[in-house]
């Protein structure tokens, strides 16, 4: 994904190819690891383990607690 932050503004990144177009909406990587690892400081361990208790990021009306799930929203 291109953005993915705040899930309701989720986009994907351009693709020169065809194929990479196609291919980008049929295999997503949701896996919330790369978004912690790149992001530390600001994306808490529990949010992206999913173990954190209660709501940790508000869009609007959406609330999520763990990063999985605002991941799949965003898409």
């Amino acid at each position: 994904m291109g953005v993915s932050y705040p899930p309701s503004n989720g986009a994907f990144s351009e693709n020169d190819s065809v194929i990479g177009s196609i291919v980008s909406i049929f295999l997503v990587n949701v896996y919330p690891y790369f978004t912690y690892v790149n992001d530390p400081k600001n994306v808490h361990l529990d949010y992206a383990l999913g173990t954190g208790k209660g709501t940790v990021v508000t869009d609007g009306a959406n609330q999520y607690y763990m990063l999985f799930d605002s991941r799949v929203d965003g898409i």
